[in-house]
């Protein structure tokens, strides 16, 4: 290990992924994904090998793929989805103690969502 200007430079890789400063980041290990890959059960059981060798080791991170929005799914992305019997999937958060109105905002803002309200008036 060196030194510049305080900043410490590894030249290793034991140096360089040494627990005290380094964490596992598993990267989109979904269903959706891992399903795809030709090598799927050796994939998935080499990652939990690794995730108990590390134990308490070093932290880990995991991230998930947040899909876009509808209008910048492709069409191919949907047909696929339709085919396979899934919905388009969508999030919202509705928040406890919110009003009628309030639940019927939060859903006009959302442009992946239609909702049969979107046309009644505040009193119906």
């Amino acid at each position: 290990m060196k030194e510049a200007n305080g900043v410490q430079i590894y030249e290793n890789l034991r140096e360089i992924i040494a627990p005290s400063h380094s964490c596992l980041i598993v990267w989109d290990v979904q269903n959706g994904l891992a399903d795809r890959i030709f090598n799927k059960e050796e994939f998935l059981n080499n990652l939990k090998a690794l995730l108990k060798g590390l134990g308490n080791k070093m932290p880990v991170v995991y991230t998930l793929i947040t899909p876009p929005p509808v209008a910048f799914r492709s069409s191919w992305h949907i047909y696929a989805m339709i085919r396979e019997g899934k919905g388009l999937q969508s999030s919202l958060r509705f928040i406890d103690g919110w009003s009628l109105a309030d639940v019927r905002a939060a859903l006009n803002s959302a442009p992946d969502l239609r909702h049969d309200t979107a046309p009644m008036s505040a009193a119906q």
